[in-house]
């Protein structure tokens, strides 16, 4: 195939490919992806600030309850940690500065026995510096990730439709290239192969959209571990508070029963 082609979310076809606009800047063809990672970014935000300031709710109705004091640490504890949320998607949306990355897709012959390629491209946080490290995130990121997956029935999944971005990145001719092609070059990925075609495994294509998407949404766990933390430290408040009072109420009761005897004592 001619041409280059982008892997997007924005792309509604069933692998995400779309071909590149060749009227807008390469960049531009993901505004789309980009204005709806700033949509998300935002959602989630005020998702869990909303979640952070409704246990900011409870733990002060639960504090009066056990306390029967009117304490405002919870509610003003909440207000500064949502502020700080809006304050961090912010930080997060304006240095947002995804890089464009490439994988040389096909190959064809140009003058001199050249090779000049057709390109996929995708966007990440940070480009991997060799394509081949894809199948390390995709790897890490999948629940079925095992590294000795070689001894299992089927072995390791395989990645092939690589030989082109193999041949391009060493510089090799375009004859060099056609020779490549009959070794059916491809990348090994530490998940088990659950037949002998390994129909579950990703093609080239689901691999790059899955490794730039999972790259995009680190937002998603950046908010979730900040709206778990500020609940934590709301509840370990409410115990020490909790066990403080029960002190204090153990200490009073003692007392009065030391100053009680003390006073009989003394009437005698």
């Amino acid at each position: 195939m001619f041409g280059n082609y982008t892997i997007s979310e924005s792309c509604d076809n069933h692998n995400h490919v779309c071909e590149v606009d060749y009227n807008i800047d390469p960049d531009d063809n993901f505004l789309e992806d980009e204005h709806s990672y700033i949509e998300n970014s935002f959602l989630y935000a005020i998702s869990c600030m909303a979640m952070i300031c409704f246990a900011g709710t409870l733990f002060h109705c639960l504090d009066n309850l056990f306390t029967n004091e009117n304490n405002s640490f919870y509610r003003n504890f909440s207000i500064c940690s949502s502020l700080i949320m809006i304050l961090i998607c912010a930080l997060d949306v304006l240095t947002m500065d995804k890089e464009t990355c490439h994988f040389a897709r096909w190959c064809h012959e140009g003058i001199d026995n050249q090779i000049i390629p057709s390109f996929y491209f995708y966007q990440m946080n940070e480009c991997p510096r060799y394509n081949s490290w894809l199948t390390d995130y995709y790897s890490d990121a999948n629940s079925n990730h095992n590294d000795k997956c070689e001894n299992s029935e089927y072995g390791c999944c395989r990645v092939g439709d690589i030989e082109c971005d193999a041949a391009y990145r060493e510089g090799d001719t375009y004859s060099e290239y056609e020779l490549s092609q009959n070794y059916g070059g491809h990348w090994l990925i530490s998940i088990n192969k659950q037949d002998e075609e390994g129909s579950n495994c990703p093609t080239v294509e689901e691999l790059i959209y899955q490794v730039s998407q999972n790259d995009k949404n680190n937002y998603l766990a950046l908010h979730l571990s900040y709206t778990i933390t500020a609940i934590i430290i709301m509840c370990l408040c409410m115990i020490c508070r909790k066990c403080i009072k029960k002190d204090d109420y153990e200490k009073t009761a003692s007392d009065d029963i030391e100053k009680a005897k003390f006073t009989m004592k003394e009437s005698v």
